[in-house]
């Protein structure tokens, strides 16, 4: 046949049964450590199903890269019978690898309480017994390797119930135009399921916070999540590294000097509302209300909305830059955690309970809302906003008036 739709139609039948493979591993994830995770309902696993498929298809699209190029590659040689049991050892040992993460973190889980990532060696790297502790953990956790060989199996039996065979072809061009056009296609889709579902500038390729959009709790997160897409999106991460000097407490107050002590003002009779503007490259010298005392001959404020609310509020004019990307802001001005190469927000911890303004405010009783301009999800910060505490997130979709909307960043 001239046309490829043949190889191409085995490739997508393949692909899906490398997800049938993840959501059953999400099922079993969730079998084995739903007393931490608690998921409470069927409707509700299979809404974080639905919310991990965006995970998966970037697990499965880098998992399988090798596999998916092969398949797709313009080259008559592809059907035939060598090229096609090479493709099948190759997409085997790939997808054996990478679910077999999935199987080790339905036991690691319950004593890491994280999805395995780029360290999860470390805490078997000092010790001299490896073989005798792989044994050990061999025979206590039979059973998953005898499920998961069971998984390997059916793949394996499903993977060749569809065959490809040598084809005679009759018009070059024909296939050759086929091979070229399905090629780009499918480069276009799997790189669209790469980056966890969309093209637009205003958001970036998905990270291990981004799973926490949709869900309160970081345990409902590892739902979310799998163990080939954490550690694929760890790799290269580099740890924070410890530091072999030591501080007497004097020394480290009298560096940092963090506690400040401010004498009470008077009280309110109620509860005052708190707003926080976090703004976007913003400096000091367009804040109108921060330049008045100094009466700057023909200066022009920037900020007249600003500038009326801070005639009734307490004003800092002193402002420190936390760092020259916008995804460092809010773990830095709400948590107080300073900015690294890799943003926090981007980091192994993301997702663990952090104290902030927020989580004060909670204790305090108040109502908490972040405010985002953006496609939910920009920048990290929906999931971020949900690790914080806070009880409602609205961002562009929420505002639902894209006459709003600049076309490219948000409202």
């Amino acid at each position: 046949m001239d046309l490829r739709l043949k190889e191409f139609i085995a490739l997508f039948y393949r692909i899906i049964l490398v997800y049938l493979c993840y959501f059953l591993c999400r099922l079993l994830f969730v079998y084995f450590n739903n007393d931490l995770v608690q998921v409470k309902s069927i409707s509700h696993l299979a809404e974080l199903c639905y919310y991990g498929l965006r995970f998966d298809n970037v697990a499965i699209v880098y998992s399988n890269m090798i596999f998916i190029l092969m398949s797709i590659i313009p080259w008559k040689k592809t059907t035939y019978l060598l090229y096609q049991k090479i493709l099948f050892w190759v997409y085997w040992l790939c997808n054996a690898f990478f679910l077999s993460l999935n199987f080790i973190d339905f036991a690691y889980y319950r004593f890491n309480q994280n999805r395995l990532m780029n360290n999860f060696l470390e805490v078997v790297e000092n010790e001299t017994n490896k073989t005798g502790l792989l044994l050990h953990f061999a025979w206590v956790y039979l059973h998953l390797i005898i499920l998961f060989i069971a998984m390997l199996y059916l793949l394996a039996l499903a993977y060749k119930r569809v065959k490809i065979y040598p084809v005679i072809i009759g018009n070059y061009w024909r296939y050759g135009l086929s091979s070229f056009v399905l090629f780009f296609g499918s480069i276009a889709l799997f790189v669209l399921g790469a980056r966890g579902g969309d093209f637009k500038k205003s958001t970036r390729p998905i990270t291990l916070i981004d799973a926490m959009d949709n869900v309160r709790t970081p345990q409902q997160a590892d739902v979310v999540l799998s163990s080939t897409f954490t550690l694929l999106k760890t790799i290269g991460q580099d740890n924070f590294n410890k530091s072999k000097d030591i501080f007497s407490d004097q020394e480290v107050e009298n560096e940092l000097n963090t506690i400040k002590q401010y004498p009470p003002s008077g009280r309110f009779e109620k509860q005052p509302n708190v707003i926080i503007f976090i703004l976007e490259s913003m400096g000091r010298e367009y804040w109108g209300a921060l330049n008045e005392p100094f009466d700057i001959p023909g200066y022009k404020s920037y900020t007249p909305f600003l500038d009326s609310l801070a005639r009734h509020s307490l004003i800092f004019p002193n402002g420190f830059a936390t760092s020259r990307k916008s995804i460092h802001g809010m773990p830095s001005i709400l948590a107080g955690i300073p900015s690294f190469e890799t943003s926090y927000a981007s980091s192994l911890y993301s997702r663990q309970k952090v104290g902030s303004v927020v989580s004060i405010a909670n204790e305090l009783g108040y109502h908490t809302s972040f405010f985002h301009g953006a496609a939910n999800g920009s920048m990290g910060f929906l999931g971020f906003a949900n690790t914080l505490g806070f009880e409602r997130y609205y961002g562009r979709t929420e505002f639902n008036n894209d006459d709003e909307f600049d076309g490219s960043w948000g409202i």
